[in-house]
């Protein structure tokens, strides 16, 4: 009998089996969301009702889904959406508390929300408050909120605007808005707002980098002139700036000959030797003037000046450097002209990044006071030179709140 009964169950439940997965596939098919169907409905009574001018209706309606049906789960309406629906209904100040909570907890907060189906209400809000712009800022300037409350919901009504339905509404006009909103009412409840989604200006960092390669010509005087030829130098450049300051971080390498045979004891530097001028400086500029194409800068600061053979020359004869001017604490001040060549399109501060960047060709002329008569008796003399470079300076850029 036992058998039989077990026979009976396993030849079952393959039917039992079918049985719950057509009842569970039936449950799938019927399913209803009733939330999402009355956010539905609601969204198209509240519609027809807009687009009828009904706004009893459309405020009766609004209220029911935001404050019987919007919960942490389900979002009834989307911000701008919400904030269209009570410039229409002229419920102004809970317009105004609702901008004031929109903020990045909120943001994320609906993302995590179910949302409304797609659908034309925004749309057709968007469309006829573009229409009637006019006439909700008269609305607005007749009720009896305060004066930054009507300025603030005046401005925030063009940035909702703003866009391809009312390319009139630049960002350029809504930052003269924001700019004129935060200088007539400083420290407003409605500053930060303003500063992070409204006003969107981008200015260049305070801080810039810059590069150049150089050469050019360079002239000694007095004694100096005497034993060495005027050389020629190449060199590279890096210029750190903040705001209107340049520190210039030079390394300038000359190249000359000597103009006299010299008895170092052992043996004969003799005329028309190479020489080798090694001149890392500092300065620091200021700009005096910056435009689309010129920018022009004084500096000033300190280097230190060796003047003596090759390297190679002095491996091969180690006493030459009896003859070398040893590195010398030098003066330096001039100009720089540079004349800007155009953006540049590749990155000079920053990957990938937006930037305030140029080439630019600098003219720079320089005086060197060397000072090596301090150290080498008879040795007076300085060093003017002019250098002309290729090189580039970028600014990263950054929102200006």
């Amino acid at each position: 009998m036992k058998n039989i009964i077990l026979t009976i169950t396993i030849a079952l439940l393959p039917v039992f089996s079918m049985g719950q997965v057509d009842s569970l596939q039936h449950e799938i098919l019927n399913y209803d969301d009733k939330k999402q169907e009355i956010i539905s409905n609601g969204r198209r009574l509240l519609l027809d009702s807009f687009l009828e001018d009904d706004f009893e209706k459309v405020e009766e309606v609004k209220n029911y889904l935001v404050g019987e049906v919007e919960n942490e789960d389900y979002a009834v309406f989307y911000p701008a959406e919400y904030w269209f629906i009570l410039y229409w209904t002229g419920e102004y100040q809970e317009l105004l508390k609702s901008i004031n909570q929109f903020d990045s907890v909120t943001v994320i907060s609906f993302q995590y929300k179910i949302k409304p189906d797609n659908d034309l209400l925004y749309n057709k809000l968007l469309v006829k408050t573009s229409q009637m712009k006019d006439f909700l800022i008269s609305q607005l300037q007749k009720s009896m909120v305060a004066e930054v409350d009507k300025d603030f919901l005046i401005m925030n009504l063009s940035y909702l605007l703003a866009g391809k339905n009312d390319p009139d509404i630049t960002q350029d006009m809504l930052n003269d808005m924001a700019d004129e909103f935060l200088g007539n009412h400083p420290n407003s409840e409605y500053e930060d707002y303003t500063r992070k989604n409204i006003r969107f200006r981008q200015v260049a960092s305070k801080w810039g980098f810059g590069f150049e390669f150089f050469s050019g010509y360079g002239i000694f005087t007095d004694k100096l002139s005497e034993e060495y030829k005027n050389n020629i130098p190449i060199g590279v450049a890096f210029d750190i700036c903040y705001k209107d300051f340049t520190l210039f971080l030079r390394d300038y390498i000359g190249f000359s000959k000597n103009n006299n045979d010299w008895d170092y004891g052992t043996g004969v530097w003799e005329e028309g030797s190479q020489v080798r001028i090694f001149l890392p400086e500092a300065s620091l500029g200021y700009t005096l003037f910056e435009n689309n194409h010129l920018k022009i800068t004084p500096f000033a600061g300190v280097a230190t000046t060796n003047i003596g053979p090759t390297e190679f020359d002095k491996d091969e004869e180690p006493d030459l450097e009896k003859v070398e001017l040893d590195f010398t604490g030098t003066y330096t001040m001039g100009l720089n002209l540079d004349i800007k060549l155009g953006r540049s399109k590749i990155p000079m501060v920053s990957y990938n990044k937006p930037e305030d960047s140029y080439w630019f060709l600098r003219l720079r002329y320089s005086y060197n006071n060397m000072g090596f008569d301090k150290k080498y008796d008879g040795f007076n003399g300085n060093m003017h030179y002019l250098t002309i470079g290729i090189g580039g300076l970028g600014r990263a850029i950054k929102r200006d709140y």
